[in-house]
């Protein structure tokens, strides 16, 4: 029922901060990163999913397009480049502040439907190339070569999970493929660290190199 869906959606709107929450959103902005983190929702991610499911509802002029644009813009790191799971704020906590691709990638996909193209942000796409870029690993440590971090900083681990993964590296090509620049990253390595993921005998790829689980990751990492 589209009018359930769409009255669900609206209802996680507060029209004070002209944001969307949900129950992730606010766990997000609750963080304590001296107790556990859990690498859920941001409240940029959410605001993605509500904006992307409104456009698959054909109802996006429920929505005042250039203020999420505006929302979108302000989480963008202007140091590293990348996009932050809030608005940046160099007071934030240095893990809140950390750029990484699951919020970029949303970011980007968000931002080129809302936008009439790029052109106003020429310097920002080049920025965002170069960061997407910069995260494929060089490292010749075993399950690491070729594949794309989901961000800079070797001691946060924003996925929980072992990096790089088959996750990060969706985000990478599918955020470069918006510009036309998946060729700008270094393809023979990529393909190499996706060598590494596949598993001969089953015929189906791990998640990450390294992992801990028992192959409840193998069909979405596939």
């Amino acid at each position: 029922n589209q009018t359930e869906i769409l009255n669900y959606i609206m209802s996680c709107y507060n029209s004070t901060d002209r944001l969307f929450y949900d129950v992730y959103a606010l766990l997000y902005l609750d963080t304590d990163f001296d107790q556990t983190y859990y690498p859920l929702n941001t409240l940029l991610e959410v605001n993605c999913y509500a904006i992307l499911s409104l456009d698959l509802l054909g109802n996006l002029s429920l929505i005042n397009s250039q203020e999420f644009i505006d929302f979108f813009w302000s989480c963008y790191h202007p140091d590293t480049s990348g996009f932050i799971g809030q608005p940046y704020d160099i007071s934030l906590d240095s893990n809140f502040l950390t750029s990484t691709l699951d919020n970029t990638y949303y970011a980007i996909h968000t931002l080129d439907l809302l936008m009439e193209n790029w052109g106003d942000y020429s310097t920002e796409k080049s920025e965002l190339i170069n960061y997407i870029n910069g995260l494929e690993a060089t490292s010749t440590w075993e399950g690491k070569f070729g594949g794309f971090e989901n961000d800079g900083d070797q001691s946060f681990n924003s996925l929980r999970m072992f990096e790089p993964n088959i996750e990060s590296c969706y985000y990478a090509i599918k955020s470069l493929e918006v510009f036309h620049m998946v060729d700008s990253i270094n393809t023979a390595n990529f393909y190499e660290y996706l060598d590494m993921l596949y598993d001969n005998e089953t015929g189906i790829f791990e998640y990450s190199y390294y992992h801990n689980y028992d192959g409840e990751l193998d069909l979405q990492a596939t």
